[in-house]
């Protein structure tokens, strides 16, 4: 039986304090604007809730700082009714001041005043009902998160690399441990910083896809393109043709590994095509290749941006591929580590309504909207187990540890792969990008990554913009 999720709701302040000890009743009460400094727990938790009605509750609003003032506005208009970190700093860029501790070792804190209003509960942080209802009358409602956009795309990407300069002679010493000859540098390397301007790549995708759909229906109605009979992927062999007879091409082109351990970026457009219109059941598997179903055959003498529509909103309800599966870099995502993963129908749906809020034809970062989905309260968990996750050992490189699973590692990553792979490839949004290559660095202090060029081959993207298409694709027009 499925377990209910607490409640976080504290129905008044006289519950909350009564859940609080008396030594912090005290620290609470010290930030009263009052001399008194009563000793026991119940004359502690009276002195408090004077001072939480009427003018006395508004003077310690007035008190707040900015941030402590936007923290129990979010909190009292949420739809939960609980603070959400996450949420807040994505949109304000810091967590509000809820105490000070004397050292980081230390779990307790000394409070700050914004815990007269926000207490612990058992499902999270929350404003207790009857001071919600006194806050309500005074305390402005929070603004929207806005999305930042712009008309124009920069030509280059700064990307900031640091090297390291070995003196001359310094060949170090070689240092025996056991069996194993070490070469240990005599001193440090200097370091220093070099900022290299990468030139944007830029695909405008609406054209390419209305021709890139009737091209791959037109192969698979000759029996051309091949699929696995237990995953529905293509190919090496479709992969290819498809890669050849794409409009522009994939977005990158296939390049020979020059070493066994160095990392590909592999196919983007070409391992989508088949299964969307799989999911979209436009065609099915016959034998080894896959065939034209009577709607893909319709599909033949219909508008293109109709059936592109129809293949997006199939794809949004598909189970035939998790697409954080295309995230090989980290492993355990089957077994134990599959049955954590959330369903794709709801990450697909939370980001295809973010998408919405997006302005049409103007370019937007990646960054800003992976932040834009948290602060806007469109934010989705890819698993409920990050131990299950790892990269490279299940046991250093867990993503269970703190850090190693948050938003910009997991969800992000997701969020890369299905802009990148599956909506541009739809032509619902055109994209500039560069090799993914040192795009992007927020994984190097995860164990086991320090071979890695980067985490994702969707890594690469930084811009794209909402089209026409990808506006009627949604269903906005």
């Amino acid at each position: 039986m499925a377990r209910q999720k607490e409640d976080p709701a504290i129905p008044t302040v006289h519950a909350a304090l009564d859940l609080l000890t008396v030594d912090r009743l005290k620290q609470l009460v010290a930030l009263l604007p009052t001399n008194k400094r009563p000793t026991r727990k119940a004359d502690l938790a009276a002195a408090i809730e004077q001072h939480l009605i009427g003018e006395k509750l508004r003077a310690l609003w007035e008190q707040l700082d900015d941030k402590q003032k936007l923290a129990v506005a979010e909190t009292i208009y949420s739809v939960d009714g609980t603070f959400n970190a996450d949420r807040f700093r994505a949109k304000y860029g810091a967590l509000p001041v809820f105490g000070t501790k004397k050292d980081q070792w230390r779990y307790s804190e000394t409070p700050s005043l914004l815990r007269l209003f926000i207490y612990r509960g058992r499902g999270g942080d929350v404003v207790p009902e009857d001071l919600k209802q006194r806050l309500l009358k005074f305390v402005p409602e929070p603004s929207a998160p806005l999305l930042k956009a712009m008309e124009e795309l920069p030509e280059h990407v700064e990307l900031i690399e640091k090297e390291y300069e070995w003196q001359k002679g310094d060949e170090g010493i070689t240092v025996v441990m056991g069996k194993a000859a070490y070469q240990m540098p005599r001193q440090k390397p200097k370091v220093k910083t070099v900022t290299h301007q990468i030139p944007l790549y830029r695909r405008d995708t609406e054209r390419e896809a209305l021709t890139d759909l009737l091209s791959v229906l037109r192969l698979i109605d000759k029996g051309r393109l091949a699929v696995s009979d237990k995953t529905f992927q293509p190919s090496v062999a479709t992969i290819k043709e498809l890669a050849e007879r794409l409009n522009g091409g994939d977005f990158y082109e296939p390049k020979p590994k020059q070493h066994k351990w160095e990392q590909e970026i592999g196919p983007i457009k070409a391992f989508a095509w088949p299964l969307l219109v799989q999911g979209a059941r436009l065609a099915e598997l016959h034998g080894k290749k896959l065939a034209l179903t009577k709607a893909g055959r319709d599909a033949l003498g219909k508008p293109p941006a109709e059936t592109l529509r129809a293949i997006w909103q199939r794809w949004l309800k598909v189970k035939l591929l998790d697409e954080f599966n295309r995230i090989d870099v980290i492993k355990g995502q089957h077994g134990k580590g599959k049955r954590a993963l959330t369903a794709t129908e709801g990450r697909r749906a939370l980001i295809a309504e973010a998408l919405k809020q997006c302005p049409v034809g103007r370019w937007v970062e990646f960054d800003e909207f992976s932040r834009f989905t948290q602060a806007a309260g469109f934010e989705f968990e890819v698993t409920r187990d990050p131990w299950s996750l790892y990269i490279s050992d299940p046991h250093y490189g867990s993503l269970g540890y703190a850090g190693f699973h948050d938003w910009h590692i997991v969800q992000g990553r997701y969020l890369l792969c299905l802009l990148f792979e599956y909506a541009a490839t739809l032509g619902m949004i055109d994209v500039a990008y560069i090799e993914p290559k040192g795009a992007r660095r927020d994984y190097r202090e995860i164990w086991g990554t320090d071979d890695l060029n980067f985490l994702s081959r969707y890594d690469g993207l930084i811009y794209f913009r909402l089209n026409s298409l990808g506006v009627y694709c949604l269903g906005l027009t």
